[in-house]
Formats: structure tokens, sequence, C-alpha cells
């Protein structure tokens, strides 16, 4: 790990992990700061970070974002991303520390492209059906078997073993009413704590799934990658307290569940 290179590490319930090269507290850093968690269809936010009137903006890219990239080189590795005002940060889980799952915030800033290799990136500019290298193989397996527990848990949240068991939205109006209200009621205990986020989002989808046909669809489709993308966003939203910049239906509607000013999605920075 280049020194230089600004970097935090935390439990996932949020408490800071002491590393010798941790420059800064970077969630303290964000949150200080007016949030946007980004969604990968939100073209305009490169060129929104780099205006001086933005500085004090936090632009988050989490793992949805680059999981959804068919060409995750062009995210950060792009003369369209200028780092000179600090702002953009990336985070996600990590097996780093004798296999404990901390979660690693980074900045964005000018040692991060010294610490990924652009070249290690080349074969990753290939869209996903063009994929047979090893990496993008184990990648792919690993990501089908989290989002199949996460399935689970979404299944076990509505009651039932298969998504085709799931009643008509006219039959489901207690259960409809539990989870708004389980939503509200927990999403304020949601702020740095990486596990309630995300048994408040895995609730706010089952909410989605009891009212949109459409939704149910694409929950049945076997081996969607980008099918809880989504619903990491509102997580994301949750951890941070963030607004979310997004254009797509879903993340409005679940954020609208939580009911919290703060977390919202916009179409554009305001």
């Amino acid at each position: 790990m280049q020194s230089g290179h600004s970097f935090s590490l935390y439990k996932m319930t949020g408490e800071p992990v002491i590393h010798p090269f941790c420059r800064a507290d970077l969630f303290n850093v964000i949150t200080n700061m007016e949030r946007y968690v980004i969604d990968s269809d939100s073209g305009e936010w490169k060129n929104e970070s780099r205006k001086p009137q933005n500085a004090n903006k936090a632009f988050i890219v989490g793992r949805t974002f680059l999981d959804e990239a068919e060409n995750p080189l062009g995210v950060f590795h792009s003369n369209k991303v200028d780092v000179s005002n600090n702002n953009i940060f990336t985070f996600g889980p990590n097996d780093i520390l004798d296999g404990e799952t901390l979660i690693w915030i980074e900045r964005v800033d000018k040692a991060y492209f010294s610490v990924v290799d652009p070249e290690k990136l080349v074969e990753e500019k290939k869209p996903f059906a063009e994929r047979t290298d090893e990496k993008f193989v184990q990648w792919r397996k690993k990501t089908l078997a989290n989002i199949d527990v996460a399935k689970r848990k979404i299944l076990k949240i509505l009651d039932i073993g298969n998504i085709a068991e799931l009643a008509s939205y006219a039959e489901l109006s207690d259960l409809e009413t539990q989870l708004t209200n389980y939503i509200r009621a927990n999403s304020q205990h949601c702020f740095r704590n990486w596990v309630n986020s995300a048994m408040v989002a895995e609730c706010c989808y089952a909410l989605l799934l009891i009212q949109n046909g459409k939704i149910r669809k694409e929950f049945a489709e076997p081996d969607y990658l980008n099918v809880l993308g989504d619903t990491m966003l509102i997580h994301n939203a949750l951890f941070f307290r963030s607004k979310i910049l997004s254009k797509d239906f879903s993340p409005q509607k679940m954020a609208s569940y939580i009911g919290n000013s703060e977390i919202v999605t916009v179409s554009k920075i305001s």
C-alpha cells in the first residue's frame, strides 16, 4: 500500500480499525460533507465532482457501481475524472485482516492511481459476455453465491420459499404495513452500521417486491448479476445517511419507504 494514498478501515458496526497507513478518518471526512451515493446510470457525476462549487460534496462510488460497470477501468481511470477536489470516494467490504470482514473506504486521490494498476484492468474492458479470464469466472461465481444468500434472506422476510409463492398485492396489506413500520423504526439505527443498513435495505426490497410485479420478474431471473444493485444503493445511503444520485424508479421508491429527508434520490446535483 502506498503511504500517500488515503484510506480507512472500520468494523461492520462502524468502529475505526487502527492501521499504520490510515491517514485520516474518512467516514468522518465524508459525513462532514454534503454527500451523494452514485448510481451507475448517473453520467453527470464526473463533471459535477470537478466543479469548484462542489468541492465540499462527497461523491461516493460503492460496490454496486463498480460491479455493474462492464468497464471498471473507465470509472476512475478516465480523463473525465478530476481528483483535485479530493471529493471522490469508494468503499465496500474487504477481507483484509486475518479473514475478518472490514469496511474499506478510499479517497480517489492522485496516489490512488499508483495503487491501482491500469494494466491489470485491461481484460476488464471487455463486455461480461466476452470475459473468460479466471479472475472474472471466480468473481462471477462468488457474486452469484452472495446474491443467492441475499435472495434467501429476502424470501425469509416475506415468509416464502420461492418468489412464485408471493401472493398478490391485494392480499399482502398486513405485511406491507409491518415492513413499512419496521423500516421507519429501524432506519434511524443504520448510520455507520453495515449490518443494520443491510437489514433495512433488504426489507425495503421485500416491500418493493410486494408492490411491483416487474421487480418480481427481475428477482426470478436466474444468474442476474445486478438484481440487487438498487438494494445496495439503499444500503449505502443508509450507511452514510446520504442522498442517492439516480434516475431509476427502484431506488427512488425504496428511499421513499425510509421517510428521512436526508435519504432521497435526486436526478442532479443541486
